[in-house]
């Protein structure tokens, strides 16, 4: 929720306070139909089928209120949602540069080209107080681009230890026109991860403790959005451990906690409206199952 306040002084002086308020929910889910090929010992190509499906809705109002009488206004109110259902492509290699029984160096890239996800939209605004009445309506669909994604990134494993970097840039420049009436511009978004695990002994049949992995990692995201001038940085920190399912195996539930910070405090002016930017801090839950093949879990026995 946002809220701003027009400081106009035409208005002040014509015994006139208006604040605008805005909100916004809704999500949108992707799921994915992925294939991969193993071209060499060394090399594997992939390219993932993606859905993308959601709802999102965007009200405002703006509230006229006397300043020094009991004088009743008109108030507008607005509505605007946007749903979405369309199919994407992203395409990924993966090459390990060093491979051998101590350790492991692996590349990886994925590519995701740009999309028109066409959203369709349905706006009404509306006045309410003394005479309420419909001011205008519309219906359609519209045109909104989901950015072209490289994201490339390296991973070195050893039987205990794993590090991990990534990088991901979002070319958001130029593709999606600006809210000129909100000053929102939209600029290209990158994203840095880094990420280490540590496994103390992974057949070590004493220490169970000993065979979980522990998980920390740090990232930052520029933000795509500017407003009026101000980033909306996110930056965080997640730990998290996976634990082994079977004494000798590849297979773990996997644990993990996040805590962010998105956003600023900053505040401005967009023309004669004062506004106030706000800090989200988030912590995110996750609970993961791993399986893999190579633990036989469904072999049958030969012998009783």
């Amino acid at each position: 929720r946002v809220q701003m306040e027009d400081t106009d002084p035409l208005l002040l002086a014509n015994d006139k306070y208006v604040v605008y308020n805005y909100l916004g929910e809704g999500t949108v889910t992707q799921a994915k139909l992925g294939l991969g090929v193993q071209v060499t010992k060394h090399l594997a190509l992939g390219a993932d089928l993606i859905y993308y499906h959601g709802r999102t809705t965007r009200s405002f109002s703006t509230t006229v209120t006397s300043l020094m009488t009991s004088t009743q206004y008109s108030n507008a109110v607005g509505r605007s949602s946007e749903t979405i259902s369309r199919i994407g492509m992203n395409f990924g290699l993966q090459y390990d540069i060093l491979r051998n029984d101590k350790r492991i160096l692996t590349f990886g890239a994925t590519y995701r080209p740009k999309l028109n996800l066409k959203p369709g939209n349905e706006r009404i605004v509306y006045t309410s107080g003394i005479e309420s009445d419909t001011v205008s309506y519309s219906n359609g669909k519209q045109s909104f681009n989901l950015p072209g994604m490289l994201r490339a990134g390296l991973f070195y494993q050893t039987h205990k230890l794993g590090v991990g970097f990534d990088y991901s840039m979002e070319q958001w420049n130029g593709i999606n026109p600006p809210d000129s009436q909100d000053d929102v511009v939209f600029k290209n978004n990158q994203y840095y991860r880094v990420g280490v695990e540590y496994t103390p002994n992974a057949i070590d049949i004493r220490r169970f403790l000993n065979r979980w992995t522990y998980r920390f990692g740090v990232y930052y995201n520029d933000y795509y959005m500017r407003i009026n001038g101000h980033k909306i940085n996110d930056v965080g920190l997640s730990v998290g451990v996976g634990i082994p399912i079977k004494m000798q195996g590849f297979s773990s539930v996997n644990l993990g906690l996040t805590w962010g910070c998105r956003g600023t405090t900053a505040t401005g002016m967009i023309g004669t409206r004062q506004f106030r930017m706000v800090r989200e801090n988030y912590i995110k839950v996750s609970i993961g199952l791993s399986l893999f093949g190579e633990d036989d879990w469904f072999k049958r026995f030969k012998y009783q």
